[in-house]
């Protein structure tokens, strides 16, 4: 609590992962040296619960228009709006621990027309923490920097408790999917 209240007064983006790490395996870079511990990388990813679809530099009415897309393939998703457009975010009724995942997931939904970004496909990945502030634009590396910043703050838009197997998620994308540690997928 103290970390956030303090964060939230200062220009941070703030972020969590999807897929959960194993806190304390050593990992380390192409070159051997170690990466910092506690920070998720494609060596100490484990497993997820979620798979996203993120929809950047998008309004509100095409958002609605994606979001009503998936209602009507029977999909329920949350949404957080990030400041620059939408995440959506399905809950998966077990973990799944195959690192290709979201790769697979993403190229269904590419494949089904939906303008994701395409990005998103390792289980390193982080995601910008709903109900907190999108802090883009007062860094000057980035291509949202102004002199003028303002902080945009983050919520959700729609909210679903529902949760899906991966097979039913891929099946009514009209994609078969393998899992390549499927002896894995429900492990406890």
């Amino acid at each position: 609590e103290k970390f956030l209240t303090t964060s939230l007064n200062k220009p941070y983006c703030l972020y969590y992962s999807v897929f959960s790490l194993d806190y304390n395996k050593k990992t380390y870079r192409p070159d051997g040296t170690e990466y910092q511990k506690g920070y998720i990388n494609n060596q100490n990813s484990v497993f997820t619960q979620i798979l996203i679809a993120d929809f950047d530099n998008i309004q509100l009415d095409e958002y609605l228009k994606y979001y009503n897309q998936f209602l009507n393939m029977g999909i329920e998703p949350i949404t957080v709006f990030t400041g620059h457009g939408y995440q959506l975010i399905i809950l998966l009724k077990e973990k799944c621990y195959d690192q290709q995942i979201l790769k697979y997931f993403n190229r269904a939904l590419i494949d089904k027309g939906f303008p994701i970004d395409e990005q998103i496909i390792d289980s390193a990945r982080i995601m910008r923490l709903p109900f907190t502030y999108n802090n883009k634009e007062f860094d000057e590396s980035n291509s949202y920097y102004t002199n003028n910043p303002q902080k945009i703050k983050t919520h959700i838009v729609h909210f679903s408790e529902k949760r899906y197997s991966v097979k039913e998620i891929f099946s009514i994308l009209g994609k078969s999917i393998n899992l390549s540690n499927s002896s894995n997928v429900n492990k406890a």
